[in-house]
């Protein structure tokens, strides 16, 4: 499938190669929690409003791994 531009529901819209770029960036997000691991993500340095939404993400994660 090809992209030419991708409008995400947060952040800057995307054209060209950087739409395969933010999607790959986002699946090692994904598949690091997956892991159990902290994603190494450039992005997160350079907002501080994602820290917060990164946090729950971590605890959701973590939350999904533990045994009920």
């Amino acid at each position: 499938m090809r992209v030419d531009v991708l409008i995400p529901g947060h952040g800057a819209v995307a054209q060209g190669p950087e739409v395969a770029a933010r999607v790959a960036a986002d699946r090692a997000y994904i598949e690091a929690l997956r892991r159990g691991e902290d994603p190494v993500d450039a992005r997160l340095a350079n907002a501080d409003w994602l820290l917060g939404p990164h946090q729950s993400n971590l605890e959701q994660a973590r939350t999904a791994e533990s045994p009920s």
